[in-house]
């Protein structure tokens, strides 16, 4: 009972750690709002039109069946890390030898820069240590609370002062390759080992057979979470994607990373039967609490806006005041429930709900509303994909009292 009461207030502190580090990320879009143009953030938000493609690829599903398995042998982990790595070099290769292409196809020089900078992350990310992912596995919470808190730190203090340096949106983009630096140094001070390249056909195999399915939701994530940007990048000019660049990142920061991180605690404790999987319960206490968050933020973030930020981003508000419901209803949907009891199907077919309802819509609310309905997108794919993971709940519900 003990050991479970110190894991639970290990996972509550991890929690608040990760609270603690979007108000980081808070600041730092306050101190970029005041220096940085819509322009700039036009110009990062054309590099992650890509990026965010490639990125959808990086899900493969490895390390959270590293996490769920209850013994894992060192080529286990060394096979999981090594496919990791092909995949982050070959990602990266992609990024190089498209940067000029991108930059043709927007007609924007600066873009070239931007994106070779992005594919030296996500080579970072694959050199990462073997072992990091057992921090979560092993629940090692004050490690994981100082890996968070001093790669935040590091990120914040370089971001602010590269900023204040540049001036322009170079400084985001070296405060992203320190961020990525900084990780990648410290998953070797936390996990200390020396990596071994090891693929085995037969450990490949099983690995995948447990992560296609989180593979095909990430692919489907990036659809849903993503394609926004690319369809804003076709229809409206550089400054507006600058406005809605903006406004996505200010209200992921706030709300999307925290729920993720929730996810995040959750997953390993449930793995380890550690805390209730009674799935009624935590949407119910996650309904609440995002009512509450979803009211103070709608009124309060126009003001933190226009007087705390800067008044040039007023534009942003309505777009903002959507996405902010638009991220909390997808918050409800807890998929470490279905990583932590296997069912990764669950979790792909939920996210292919909202997939097709994000594609039906996407288009033609862009055409009319511009930025406001890409956001307007967001929320309604959302909210179709809650009706279907109730539902899916319900039936699994039902299922185990029959």
């Amino acid at each position: 009972m003990k050991k479970k009461d110190g894991l639970l207030k290990g996972a509550s502190a991890f929690l608040v750690i990760n609270y603690v580090s979007a108000g980081f990320s808070f600041i730092i879009l306050v101190v970029n709002g005041k220096i940085l143009s819509a322009e700039d953030y036009g110009i990062i938000g054309l590099a992650m039109v890509l990026v965010s493609i490639l990125e959808s690829f990086k899900q493969l599903g490895f390390k959270e069946y590293l996490i769920a398995i209850k013994s894992v042998s060192s080529n286990d982990e060394d096979n999981a890390w090594s496919i990791d790595l092909v995949k982050a070099l070959a990602l990266s290769m992609i990024l190089f030898f498209s940067s000029g292409a991108i930059s043709s196809y927007y007609d924007e020089p600066k873009l070239k820069f931007v994106v070779l900078c992005f594919s030296v992350i996500f080579v970072l990310e694959g050199l990462s240590s073997p072992k990091i992912y057992q921090l979560r596995k092993h629940l090692k919470y004050k490690e994981l609370i100082k890996f968070n808190l001093y790669g935040n730190l590091i990120y914040l203090i370089g971001s602010i002062s590269l900023v204040y340096l540049f001036e322009s949106y170079i400084g985001v983009v070296f405060a992203y390759l320190l961020k990525g630096f900084s990780n990648f140094i410290l998953s070797y001070i936390y996990c200390p080992c020396i990596p071994r390249f090891f693929i085995s056909s037969d450990l490949t195999k099983k690995q995948i057979k447990f992560g296609v399915w989180i593979f095909a939701s990430s692919i489907v994530f990036y659809i849903t979470n993503r394609f926004d940007a690319f369809v804003l990048s076709t229809k409206v000019d550089i400054i507006s994607l600058g406005y809605y660049s903006f406004a996505y990142a200010l209200v992921n920061g706030l709300v999307s990373q925290p729920a993720k991180s929730f996810n995040n605690a959750l997953f390993p404790l449930l793995s380890k039967g550690l805390v209730s999987s009674n799935p009624t319960r935590i949407f119910l206490l996650l309904l609440i609490a995002s009512f509450f968050i979803g009211l103070a933020l709608h009124f309060i973030i126009p003001f933190v806006l226009i007087y705390v930020i800067d008044k040039k981003w007023e534009v942003a508000i309505p777009c903002i005041q959507i996405l902010i419901f638009a991220f909390l209803v997808n918050g409800l949907k807890f998929d470490s429930y279905f990583m932590a009891n296997g069912k990764t199907k669950l979790k792909f077919i939920i996210e292919l709900s909202k997939g097709i309802a994000f594609l039906s819509i996407v288009f033609p609310l862009v055409d009319k509303f511009g930025i406001e309905g890409a956001a307007m997108s967001i929320l309604i794919s959302n909210l179709f994909s809650l009706f279907v993971w109730l539902l899916v709940m319900r039936n699994i519900n039902v299922s185990k009292n029959i």
